[in-house]
């Protein structure tokens, strides 16, 4: 792709993704979602140093934030080698974002808890401080 220039087993890989994708969304519904993970995404998009990351590395740092909000710090240990091996980010130096307040980490947080938005699939009160806090507690994990 960097010539431009698609092969036959890129296009299938595409198509296989998208396949998937679909799959997963249409079978599972709400539960077969990283309900947190889209949310984060979108809301990094709000800040212009994010732009030059591609959708699914922000996807990533999304997983991790959702399984701070729910505690699950094993699970993110598990993961910090596989994001690792493909430079995957796992704090918000990564995301060029370690200057952010927590005012605003808020704006990022409340787009996130929009209403509507998948993040309100887990279980308990989703809020905007509760993001906030996950993202804080998963930078003090990571170092």
């Amino acid at each position: 792709m960097r010539n431009k220039q698609p092969t036959y087993t890129w296009i299938k890989v595409m198509e296989t993704n998208i396949m998937a994708g679909g799959l997963v969304g249409g079978f599972g519904d709400e539960y077969g979602r990283t309900a947190a993970a889209h949310p984060i995404h979108d809301a990094l998009t709000l800040r212009a140093e994010t732009h030059q990351f591609l959708h699914g590395v922000k996807v990533a740092y999304g997983v991790l934030v959702q399984l701070a909000m729910e505690g699950k710090w094993d699970e993110i240990d598990r993961l910090s080698t596989f994001y690792n091996t493909f430079n995957l980010p796992r704090c918000l130096a990564d995301l060029n974002l370690n200057h952010l307040t927590d005012n605003e980490l808020l704006i990022i947080a409340n787009r996130a808890c929009e209403p509507g938005e998948s993040i309100h699939f887990l279980p308990g009160e989703v809020t905007p401080q509760l993001v906030v806090s996950a993202i804080r507690n998963l930078e003090k994990h990571i170092y």
